[in-house]
Protein backbone atom coordinates (compact mmCIF):
# COMPACT_ATOMS: atom_id res chain seq x y z
CA UNK A 1 0.00 0.00 0.00
CA UNK A 2 1.06 3.57 -0.55
CA UNK A 3 2.62 4.54 2.83
CA UNK A 4 1.25 8.08 2.71
CA UNK A 5 -2.15 7.76 1.02
CA UNK A 6 -3.06 4.14 1.91
CA UNK A 7 -4.04 3.29 -1.65
CA UNK A 8 -2.25 1.26 -4.31
CA UNK A 9 0.51 3.32 -5.89
CA UNK A 10 0.46 3.76 -9.67
CA UNK A 11 3.94 4.12 -11.21
CA UNK A 12 4.80 4.77 -14.83
CA UNK A 13 8.05 3.01 -15.77
CA UNK A 14 9.71 4.03 -19.04
CA UNK A 15 12.12 1.19 -19.87
CA UNK A 16 12.84 -0.74 -23.07
CA UNK A 17 14.46 -3.80 -21.45
CA UNK A 18 11.81 -6.29 -20.19
CA UNK A 19 14.32 -7.89 -17.83
CA UNK A 20 15.01 -4.60 -16.09
CA UNK A 21 11.28 -3.92 -15.89
CA UNK A 22 10.74 -7.25 -14.15
CA UNK A 23 13.73 -6.76 -11.85
CA UNK A 24 12.57 -3.37 -10.65
CA UNK A 25 8.99 -4.56 -10.19
CA UNK A 26 10.20 -7.47 -8.07
CA UNK A 27 12.43 -5.18 -5.99
CA UNK A 28 9.53 -2.84 -5.24
CA UNK A 29 7.27 -5.75 -4.31
CA UNK A 30 9.96 -7.38 -2.17
CA UNK A 31 10.24 -4.19 -0.14
CA UNK A 32 6.51 -4.25 0.58
CA UNK A 33 5.52 -1.44 -1.78
CA UNK A 34 2.04 -2.22 -3.11
CA UNK A 35 1.99 -0.71 -6.56
CA UNK A 36 0.65 -1.01 -10.07
CA UNK A 37 3.37 -0.44 -12.66
CA UNK A 38 2.38 0.92 -16.05
CA UNK A 39 5.07 -0.07 -18.55
CA UNK A 40 6.05 2.29 -21.36
CA UNK A 41 8.79 1.87 -23.98
CA UNK A 42 8.39 4.99 -26.13
CA UNK A 43 7.60 8.65 -25.60
CA UNK A 44 4.12 8.20 -27.07
CA UNK A 45 3.43 5.36 -24.63
CA UNK A 46 4.72 7.60 -21.83
CA UNK A 47 2.30 10.36 -22.86
CA UNK A 48 -0.59 7.88 -22.91
CA UNK A 49 0.34 6.56 -19.47
CA UNK A 50 0.59 10.07 -18.01
CA UNK A 51 -2.93 10.78 -19.23
CA UNK A 52 -4.28 8.01 -17.01
CA UNK A 53 -5.73 8.54 -13.53
CA UNK A 54 -3.93 8.49 -10.16
CA UNK A 55 -0.34 8.32 -11.45
CA UNK A 56 1.99 9.39 -8.64
CA UNK A 57 5.53 8.63 -9.80
CA UNK A 58 7.63 8.18 -12.95
CA UNK A 59 10.66 5.89 -13.14
CA UNK A 60 12.77 6.22 -16.28
CA UNK A 61 15.88 4.78 -17.85
CA UNK A 62 18.34 7.39 -19.05
CA UNK A 63 19.20 5.80 -22.40
CA UNK A 64 16.32 4.66 -24.61
CA UNK A 65 16.11 3.82 -28.34
CA UNK A 66 13.03 6.00 -28.91
CA UNK A 67 14.07 9.08 -26.91
CA UNK A 68 16.58 10.26 -24.37
CA UNK A 69 15.87 10.28 -20.66
CA UNK A 70 16.04 14.10 -20.71
CA UNK A 71 13.37 14.21 -23.42
CA UNK A 72 11.21 11.88 -21.35
CA UNK A 73 11.71 14.14 -18.32
CA UNK A 74 10.75 17.24 -20.33
CA UNK A 75 7.63 15.46 -21.62
CA UNK A 76 6.62 14.56 -18.07
CA UNK A 77 7.29 18.07 -16.79
CA UNK A 78 5.15 19.55 -19.56
CA UNK A 79 2.22 17.15 -19.04
CA UNK A 80 2.35 16.45 -15.30
CA UNK A 81 4.76 18.89 -13.64
CA UNK A 82 3.68 17.83 -10.14
CA UNK A 83 4.86 14.20 -10.54
CA UNK A 84 8.17 13.12 -8.98
CA UNK A 85 10.56 11.82 -11.65
CA UNK A 86 13.34 9.35 -10.79
CA UNK A 87 15.99 8.10 -13.20
CA UNK A 88 16.83 4.39 -12.80
CA UNK A 89 19.72 3.72 -15.10
CA UNK A 90 22.99 1.90 -15.44
CA UNK A 91 24.46 4.43 -17.89
CA UNK A 92 23.58 7.83 -16.48
CA UNK A 93 26.90 8.54 -14.76
CA UNK A 94 27.45 10.96 -11.90
CA UNK A 95 27.92 14.06 -14.03
CA UNK A 96 24.75 13.56 -16.06
CA UNK A 97 22.87 12.55 -12.89
CA UNK A 98 23.80 15.83 -11.21
CA UNK A 99 22.80 17.73 -14.37
CA UNK A 100 19.40 16.01 -14.34
CA UNK A 101 18.86 17.09 -10.74
CA UNK A 102 19.71 20.67 -11.68
CA UNK A 103 17.05 20.44 -14.39
CA UNK A 104 14.45 19.41 -11.82
CA UNK A 105 14.47 15.62 -11.70
CA UNK A 106 13.66 14.29 -8.24
CA UNK A 107 16.49 11.77 -7.86
CA UNK A 108 18.43 8.99 -9.59
CA UNK A 109 19.26 5.37 -8.80
CA UNK A 110 21.92 3.23 -10.44
CA UNK A 111 20.71 -0.18 -11.58
CA UNK A 112 23.65 -1.81 -9.84
CA UNK A 113 22.54 -0.28 -6.52
CA UNK A 114 18.79 -0.97 -6.35
CA UNK A 115 18.90 -1.04 -2.54
CA UNK A 116 18.39 2.72 -2.81
CA UNK A 117 15.29 2.39 -4.98
CA UNK A 118 12.54 2.00 -2.35
CA UNK A 119 13.95 4.67 0.04
CA UNK A 120 14.20 7.07 -2.92
CA UNK A 121 10.62 6.27 -3.95
CA UNK A 122 9.33 6.83 -0.40
CA UNK A 123 11.17 10.14 -0.10
CA UNK A 124 9.98 11.29 -3.52
CA UNK A 125 6.36 10.51 -2.65
CA UNK A 126 6.63 12.21 0.73
CA UNK A 127 8.19 15.33 -0.78
CA UNK A 128 5.55 15.41 -3.53
CA UNK A 129 2.75 15.09 -0.99
CA UNK A 130 4.21 17.85 1.17
CA UNK A 131 4.56 20.05 -1.91
CA UNK A 132 0.93 19.42 -2.88
CA UNK A 133 -0.20 20.20 0.67
CA UNK A 134 1.74 23.47 0.65
CA UNK A 135 0.28 24.46 -2.70
CA UNK A 136 -3.24 23.57 -1.56
CA UNK A 137 -2.75 25.64 1.58
CA UNK A 138 -1.45 28.57 -0.44
CA UNK A 139 -4.40 28.35 -2.82
CA UNK A 140 -6.88 28.17 0.08
CA UNK A 141 -5.35 31.22 1.75
CA UNK A 142 -5.43 33.09 -1.56
CA UNK A 143 -9.07 32.15 -2.16
CA UNK A 144 -10.10 33.11 1.37
CA UNK A 145 -8.42 36.49 0.91
CA UNK A 146 -10.38 36.99 -2.31
CA UNK A 147 -13.60 36.13 -0.47
CA UNK A 148 -12.73 38.60 2.28
CA UNK A 149 -12.17 41.27 -0.38
CA UNK A 150 -15.59 40.49 -1.86
CA UNK A 151 -17.18 40.69 1.60
CA UNK A 152 -15.57 44.09 2.19
CA UNK A 153 -17.00 45.30 -1.12
CA UNK A 154 -20.44 44.05 -0.10
CA UNK A 155 -20.19 45.73 3.30
CA UNK A 156 -19.48 49.03 1.54
CA UNK A 157 -22.57 48.38 -0.59
CA UNK A 158 -24.63 47.70 2.53
CA UNK A 159 -23.61 51.06 3.96
CA UNK A 160 -24.88 53.07 0.98
CA UNK A 161 -27.38 51.02 -1.04
CA UNK A 162 -31.07 51.36 -0.15
CA UNK A 163 -32.54 49.36 -3.01
CA UNK A 164 -32.74 45.69 -1.94
CA UNK A 165 -32.71 44.32 -5.49
CA UNK A 166 -29.62 46.33 -6.44
CA UNK A 167 -27.92 45.32 -3.18
CA UNK A 168 -28.40 41.60 -3.85
CA UNK A 169 -27.44 41.93 -7.53
CA UNK A 170 -24.22 43.77 -6.64
CA UNK A 171 -23.45 41.26 -3.91
CA UNK A 172 -23.68 38.46 -6.49
CA UNK A 173 -21.46 40.45 -8.84
CA UNK A 174 -18.79 40.87 -6.12
CA UNK A 175 -18.82 37.15 -5.32
CA UNK A 176 -18.25 36.36 -9.01
CA UNK A 177 -15.82 39.07 -10.08
CA UNK A 178 -13.81 39.41 -6.87
CA UNK A 179 -13.93 35.96 -5.29
CA UNK A 180 -14.00 34.14 -8.63
CA UNK A 181 -17.08 31.93 -8.40
CA UNK A 182 -18.50 30.98 -11.79
CA UNK A 183 -22.06 31.87 -10.77
CA UNK A 184 -23.84 33.37 -7.75
CA UNK A 185 -27.57 33.74 -7.34
CA UNK A 186 -30.14 34.54 -4.66
CA UNK A 187 -33.29 32.45 -4.21
CA UNK A 188 -36.31 33.80 -2.32
CA UNK A 189 -39.00 31.57 -0.84
CA UNK A 190 -42.36 32.07 -2.53
CA UNK A 191 -44.97 32.53 0.25
CA UNK A 192 -47.35 29.61 0.80
CA UNK A 193 -45.35 27.48 -1.65
CA UNK A 194 -42.36 25.13 -1.82
CA UNK A 195 -41.03 27.02 -4.85
CA UNK A 196 -38.32 29.67 -4.94
CA UNK A 197 -38.06 32.87 -6.97
CA UNK A 198 -34.84 34.07 -8.60
CA UNK A 199 -34.11 37.47 -7.04
CA UNK A 200 -30.56 38.25 -8.24
CA UNK A 201 -27.80 36.55 -10.22
CA UNK A 202 -24.34 37.23 -11.70
CA UNK A 203 -21.61 35.32 -13.51
CA UNK A 204 -21.25 32.66 -16.15
CA UNK A 205 -24.33 30.99 -17.64
CA UNK A 206 -26.92 32.97 -15.69
CA UNK A 207 -29.51 31.37 -18.00
CA UNK A 208 -28.84 28.15 -16.08
CA UNK A 209 -30.71 29.61 -13.11
CA UNK A 210 -33.76 30.27 -15.28
CA UNK A 211 -33.91 26.77 -16.75
CA UNK A 212 -33.62 24.67 -13.57
CA UNK A 213 -36.44 23.77 -11.20
CA UNK A 214 -35.57 24.30 -7.54
CA UNK A 215 -37.81 23.76 -4.52
CA UNK A 216 -37.12 23.53 -0.80
CA UNK A 217 -39.31 20.55 0.07
CA UNK A 218 -38.39 16.86 0.31
CA UNK A 219 -38.83 16.26 -3.44
CA UNK A 220 -35.76 15.53 -5.58
CA UNK A 221 -35.88 19.16 -6.77
CA UNK A 222 -35.35 20.23 -3.16
CA UNK A 223 -32.32 18.05 -2.37
CA UNK A 224 -29.67 20.31 -3.89
CA UNK A 225 -27.68 22.87 -1.88
CA UNK A 226 -30.24 25.67 -2.38
CA UNK A 227 -33.30 23.70 -1.30
CA UNK A 228 -31.45 22.01 1.56
CA UNK A 229 -30.09 25.31 2.92
CA UNK A 230 -33.58 26.82 2.92
CA UNK A 231 -35.24 23.73 4.40
CA UNK A 232 -32.68 23.20 7.17
CA UNK A 233 -31.56 26.76 7.82
CA UNK A 234 -27.92 25.62 7.58
CA UNK A 235 -25.20 25.80 4.89
CA UNK A 236 -25.24 22.97 2.34
CA UNK A 237 -22.69 21.84 -0.25
CA UNK A 238 -22.29 19.58 -3.22
CA UNK A 239 -18.54 19.01 -3.41
CA UNK A 240 -18.63 16.99 -6.63
CA UNK A 241 -21.50 17.59 -9.03
CA UNK A 242 -20.39 14.64 -11.17
CA UNK A 243 -20.91 12.04 -8.45
CA UNK A 244 -23.28 13.51 -5.84
CA UNK A 245 -26.65 11.72 -6.32
CA UNK A 246 -28.55 14.66 -4.79
CA UNK A 247 -27.51 16.84 -7.74
CA UNK A 248 -28.83 14.45 -10.38
CA UNK A 249 -31.80 16.68 -11.47
CA UNK A 250 -29.43 19.48 -12.55
CA UNK A 251 -26.19 17.56 -13.29
CA UNK A 252 -26.25 17.65 -17.09
CA UNK A 253 -26.94 21.39 -17.30
CA UNK A 254 -24.46 22.19 -14.53
CA UNK A 255 -21.61 20.21 -16.11
CA UNK A 256 -22.33 21.86 -19.47
CA UNK A 257 -21.77 25.21 -17.74
CA UNK A 258 -18.44 24.05 -16.28
CA UNK A 259 -19.67 23.81 -12.68
CA UNK A 260 -17.89 21.22 -10.53
CA UNK A 261 -19.19 22.02 -7.03
CA UNK A 262 -21.76 24.25 -5.36
CA UNK A 263 -22.61 25.68 -1.95
CA UNK A 264 -25.62 27.48 -0.51
CA UNK A 265 -26.12 29.46 2.71
CA UNK A 266 -29.53 30.46 4.11
CA UNK A 267 -30.77 34.05 4.33
CA UNK A 268 -32.60 34.31 7.68
CA UNK A 269 -35.00 37.24 8.17
CA UNK A 270 -37.29 37.80 11.13
CA UNK A 271 -36.41 34.38 12.57
CA UNK A 272 -37.41 32.56 9.38
CA UNK A 273 -35.58 31.43 6.26
CA UNK A 274 -36.26 34.06 3.62
CA UNK A 275 -34.10 32.44 0.92
CA UNK A 276 -30.53 31.38 0.12
CA UNK A 277 -27.35 32.49 -1.64
CA UNK A 278 -25.89 29.80 -3.92
CA UNK A 279 -22.45 29.88 -5.52
CA UNK A 280 -20.74 27.55 -8.02
CA UNK A 281 -17.06 26.71 -8.50
CA UNK A 282 -15.09 25.15 -11.34
CA UNK A 283 -13.21 23.00 -8.80
CA UNK A 284 -14.23 19.82 -7.03
CA UNK A 285 -14.15 20.09 -3.20
CA UNK A 286 -14.03 23.87 -3.45
CA UNK A 287 -15.79 24.67 -0.18
CA UNK A 288 -14.10 24.06 3.15
CA UNK A 289 -15.39 24.96 6.63
CA UNK A 290 -13.72 28.38 6.70
CA UNK A 291 -15.20 29.44 3.37
CA UNK A 292 -18.67 28.22 4.34
CA UNK A 293 -18.43 30.09 7.65
CA UNK A 294 -17.55 33.34 5.87
CA UNK A 295 -20.39 32.89 3.37
CA UNK A 296 -22.79 32.16 6.22
CA UNK A 297 -21.74 35.34 8.04
CA UNK A 298 -22.14 37.31 4.82
CA UNK A 299 -25.67 35.97 4.39
CA UNK A 300 -26.44 37.15 7.93
CA UNK A 301 -25.09 40.62 7.16
CA UNK A 302 -27.18 40.84 3.98
CA UNK A 303 -30.30 39.66 5.79
CA UNK A 304 -29.77 42.29 8.50
CA UNK A 305 -29.29 44.94 5.80
CA UNK A 306 -32.50 43.89 4.05
CA UNK A 307 -34.39 44.11 7.35
CA UNK A 308 -32.88 47.54 8.01
CA UNK A 309 -33.92 48.74 4.54
CA UNK A 310 -37.47 47.50 5.15
CA UNK A 311 -37.57 49.15 8.58
CA UNK A 312 -36.31 52.43 7.15
CA UNK A 313 -38.89 52.30 4.36
CA UNK A 314 -41.70 51.59 6.84
CA UNK A 315 -40.48 54.36 9.11
CA UNK A 316 -40.28 56.83 6.23
CA UNK A 317 -43.76 55.76 5.09
CA UNK A 318 -45.12 56.26 8.62
CA UNK A 319 -43.49 59.69 8.88
CA UNK A 320 -44.87 60.70 5.49
CA UNK A 321 -48.31 59.46 6.50
CA UNK A 322 -48.19 61.44 9.75
CA UNK A 323 -47.08 64.54 7.90
CA UNK A 324 -49.98 64.17 5.46
CA UNK A 325 -52.43 63.70 8.35
CA UNK A 326 -51.00 66.73 10.11
CA UNK A 327 -51.34 68.81 6.95
CA UNK A 328 -54.92 67.67 6.51
CA UNK A 329 -55.80 68.49 10.13
CA UNK A 330 -54.13 71.88 9.84
CA UNK A 331 -56.28 72.62 6.84
CA UNK A 332 -59.38 71.62 8.81
CA UNK A 333 -58.44 73.69 11.84
CA UNK A 334 -57.59 76.70 9.72
CA UNK A 335 -61.09 76.55 8.24
CA UNK A 336 -62.89 76.28 11.61
CA UNK A 337 -63.42 80.05 12.30
CA UNK A 338 -65.10 80.53 8.95
CA UNK A 339 -67.34 77.51 9.56
CA UNK A 340 -68.39 78.87 12.98
CA UNK A 341 -69.15 82.24 11.45
CA UNK A 342 -71.36 80.69 8.81
CA UNK A 343 -73.22 78.69 11.41
CA UNK A 344 -73.91 81.81 13.45
CA UNK A 345 -75.27 83.58 10.43
CA UNK A 346 -77.68 80.72 9.78
CA UNK A 347 -78.79 80.03 13.36
CA UNK A 348 -82.54 79.08 13.81
CA UNK A 349 -84.98 81.90 14.63
CA UNK A 350 -82.93 84.66 13.05
CA UNK A 351 -84.49 86.90 10.40
CA UNK A 352 -83.22 86.27 6.95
Amino acid sequence: MHPLTHVKLRIVHLEDDPRDCELIAKRLAAEGLDCEIIQARTRSELEAALAGPNVELVLCDYTLPSCSGIQAFETTRNLRPELPFVFVSGTIGEERAVDSLRMGATDYVHKDNLDRLVPVVHRALRDAMNSRDRKRSEVRVYELNLLLQAIREIHRLIARERDPERLLAEACRALVHTRGYLLAWVARVVPNSSRVARTARAGKSTDYVETITVTWDEASSGQGPTGTAIRTGSPSTCQDITTDPRFEPWREDALACGFASAAAVPLMREARTWGAITVYSAKVDAFNAEELSLLHELAGDLAFALDAIDYERQRNHAIASMERSHAEMTTVYDALPLMICLLKLRAPGRAR
